[in-house]
């Protein structure tokens, strides 16, 4: 069962990431000033109920976590939870689509974990069991991305700045995951244009080619704005069945308002199939000609915990597109494996997963 969540706590001073059974402090979020690292914590409840067969109660129902969104450090933009039973007597936590980063004023700080722990708490004490134990961390490269961009007429000559922003978040794109990312492409205006995710390619030197090769000569700036439509162009890629990765996103760049949808289209729609299928929607508004409408951009993002940002002139559009290129493919997972102990629903475990975490520069 999966759970996506992203919510806000202040950032309090901190001592290191504690080891094994030790207690530690019930702060969210420490740091340690001497070497810049921050240690963000994030608690859930567990349970593991039983069903009854005969007289002997039988773990048969699906193990569950849900995540206390009042605990969760501003600075966790997303997180998937997924539950699994494995062999034996295992039961997989599995944190997945993780990503750290914050704004100080108009800076971007992205965190690279260095190291997590996980604790249970057991007669009101925060204890680590040897028994149990994370899998090391991982940054995930295997990313779905779908490219949703403006072409109406409105962006006028700044079009082809826009395009060469494109398709430098594309090179980037696949730098920060060492090719191995998968990506399409979606412009709207009056109609869409698409270049869906090239699925069974694996010579990922041709693949991105053709991308840039798309943005640069098949996206033709045309009279109306059907964004609506183009973001949902973009979430049926995302969604396709035969689609495996292990992280989505959906990046869209607008300057205007939606006035070309469907007519069964609506920012509601879409924002119902963001949260539906808990895919982070990263919005970019750009102040150019166009008739902006920040509060759906805003919204749009917030449907699924993403991040919206204006681009007030053409420096810092470029910025922002390099910014959600990092965002983007900074992922993480980390699974906490423990055993299939009974745990009722009315009595549920609470569990936190310590992350340590340093600035990247």
């Amino acid at each position: 069962m999966a759970t996506a969540v992203k919510r806000a706590v202040g950032l309090l001073p901190i001592i290191a990431l504690c080891m094994l059974s030790c207690t530690i402090n019930d702060n969210p979020v420490d740091s340690d000033p001497t070497n810049d690292k921050v240690v963000f914590r994030i608690e859930g409840k567990y349970t593991n109920p039983a069903t009854n067969a005969g007289a002997l109660p039988i773990p048969q129902s699906e193990p569950k976590f849900e995540i206390e969104q009042a605990t969760l450090p501003k600075e966790i933009k997303s997180i998937t939870v997924q539950t699994a039973r494995a062999a034996g007597h295992r039961i997989d936590l599995i944190f997945n689509d993780l990503r750290i980063f914050d704004w100080a004023g108009e800076k971007k700080i992205n965190y690279e974990i260095t190291d997590v722990s996980f604790e249970e708490k057991v007669e009101g004490k925060w204890v680590a069991f040897t028994e149990f134990s994370p899998t090391p961390v991982q940054k995930i490269n295997h990313v779905g991305i779908v490219l949703v961009l403006d072409a109406s007429n409105s962006l006028g000559n700044d079009f082809n700045e826009v395009k060469v922003d494109a398709k430098e978040f594309v090179n980037l794109i696949f730098q920060n995951t060492d090719d191995s990312a998968q990506l399409g492409v979606v412009g709207f205006s009056t109609s869409l244009n698409r270049l869906p995710i090239d699925i069974h390619n694996t010579d990922k030197d041709s693949v991105q080619r053709r991308i840039n090769a798309f943005i640069d000569k098949e996206l033709q700036q045309d009279e109306f704005t059907a964004l609506y439509d183009g973001m949902l162009a973009g979430l049926d890629m995302l969604t396709d069945p035969l689609l495996k990765v292990d992280a989505k996103a959906l990046v869209t760049f607008t300057d205007g308002r939606d006035n070309y949808s469907s007519r069964t289209t609506s920012a509601d729609t879409v924002a119902a199939y963001l949260k539906k299928h808990q895919i982070p929607g990263f919005t970019i508004g750009y102040k150019g000609r166009g008739e902006l409408d920040q509060e759906i951009l805003q919204r749009l993002a917030q449907a699924s915990q993403g991040v919206f940002r204006l681009a007030e002139d053409k420096a810092k559009l470029k910025a922002i597109f390099h910014e959600f290129a990092v965002s983007v493919t900074d992922v993480y997972t980390v699974t906490y494996w423990r055993n299939d102990q009974i745990i009722e629903t009315n009595e549920p475990r609470l569990i936190r997963l310590n992350i340590g975490a340093r600035k990247k520069i």
